[in-house]
């Protein structure tokens, strides 16, 4: 929905109002039920169509202004392989959780981020911003349709209480731990959150002196960056929305974590809070990388849920290939050379402007006919009419004696060589 796009909405009262002039528009042209609400999707039409998808916080990302360099470019990422290596950031915003080659998959973002200058963004997968949606168009929504979107937004609070009842926490080895909270918490400006970001036993929180750890443990920091300020039944607190994780092993690098996906979906995006965490991932990342202005950071969007992360690594020694790569391997590489010459020769020979080869229509060899053609070709190279008639004078002469007659010429002075040789041969 058109609504749903991050950058029609500015920060002005009169972009608000052509916000929800939107809003009216698609509900009353839309409906309840023809609009998108996959989770996790950041490029295609669900990306920038769904109500959670993440195509607006990858817009968010893309590009530069004037004064903040360098430009940020952003890419789809299908497998972990040494293609990736080289991104600047990446991404991940898994579905579900956890996938089953979790372990391998952190080993190679711990493998990544010991390259100094990388940032990764974790988004915690939460149930998204439909109950939110629903709750302001019933709201909104003309008296005809209102009856609609309340039983709408009925199945959607049933489906968030059981999802509060049957939510589990989020662990990523021992690096950090999402807390899944007792209920879901509203926090400003369309954004919810369903975990709290809490420190594993290996990791410090805030900026306190870790103890003294084994030389074969890794040491990690939890650093807050970003709180909320929520009603508790004890009283207002405090919740983290975005908080930032080294360690020693990465040197520069970081491991951005943001509590619920719900805080950056292209719902959330349609307010200023979220653009504004928006840019601060943005900013986070230009500042982890430290590249010249005259170069771009690549952003790698990764999504995953409980199947596997595709990984790929290349392996040490000689290179094996398969399949169709063989036909580009020595011996073979040379003989397809030369059939593909071939075959553009063929491809040449049959071309219209080169033409077809004729078919030439032959007679039987024991035809009389073509003992006169052939004579006759033959006597025309040997000199023409002239020629011809000079034979036929001399075998009247001298064959058949006669002296006088129409074929019969005047004899030379000279006998010619070649009629003196030709004589003898037919005596």
């Amino acid at each position: 929905m058109m609504v749903l796009r991050c950058r029609m909405v500015a920060d002005c009262p009169g972009a608000r109002c052509l916000c929800w002039i939107l809003l009216f528009v698609s509900v009353q042209l839309a409906g309840c039920a023809r609009f998108q609400t996959e989770y996790g999707a950041s490029e295609g039409v669900s990306g920038s169509e769904s109500l959670n998808g993440f195509g607006a916080l990858r817009a968010a990302l893309e590009g530069s202004s004037a004064n903040v360099l360098p430009e940020i470019q952003t890419h789809e990422v299908a497998r972990l392989s040494q293609r990736e290596v080289d991104n600047e950031a990446l991404v991940w915003i898994p579905t579900a959780w956890p996938p089953i080659n979790r372990q391998e998959v952190q080993q190679w973002l711990d493998r990544w981020l010991a390259q100094d200058g990388r940032t990764l963004i974790f988004i915690v997968p939460d149930a998204g911003s439909d109950e939110a949606y629903f709750r302001e168009a019933a709201d909104t929504a003309p008296p005809d349709q209102r009856l609609a979107y309340r039983r709408r937004l009925a199945q959607e609070i049933n489906e968030r209480i059981l999802a509060d009842a049957n939510r589990s926490d989020v662990t990523l080895g021992g690096w950090f731990t999402a807390q899944s909270l007792p209920f879901r918490v509203s926090l400003s400006d369309r954004r919810f959150v369903d975990f709290s970001l809490v420190a594993n036993p290996t990791v410090t929180a805030g900026n306190a002196a870790p103890p003294p750890p084994p030389a074969t443990e890794q040491t990690h920091a939890l650093e807050v960056l970003e709180q909320e300020s929520v009603d508790a039944p004890s009283g207002s607190s405090k919740l983290t929305t975005l908080a930032r994780l080294t360690s020693r092993r990465w040197k520069g690098s970081q491991v951005l974590l943001v509590p619920s996906g719900s805080l950056l979906t292209n719902f959330a995006m349609t307010d200023v809070s979220a653009r504004a965490m928006a840019g601060r991932l943005a900013n986070e990342i230009r500042r982890a990388s430290d590249l010249p202005v005259e170069a771009s950071i690549d952003v790698g969007f990764l999504s995953s849920s409980y199947s596997p992360v595709p990984i790929s690594q290349a392996k040490a020694g000689f290179p094996k290939t398969k399949g169709w790569e063989l036909m580009t391997e020595m011996p073979l590489s040379l003989i397809n050379m030369h059939v593909a010459f071939l075959g553009i020769v063929l491809c040449l020979m049959l071309l219209p402007a080169f033409g077809r080869p004729r078919r030439i229509r032959y007679n039987r060899p024991t035809h009389f006919g073509n003992h006169l053609s052939a004579m006759a070709a033959l006597m025309r190279r040997g000199g023409g009419t002239a020629y011809a008639k000079s034979k036929i004078s001399q075998y009247l002469r001298q064959v058949r004696g006669e002296t006088s007659g129409p074929w019969v010429q005047p004899p030379t002075d000279a006998a010619d060589p070649a009629t003196t040789s030709e004589t003898k041969q037919l005596e």
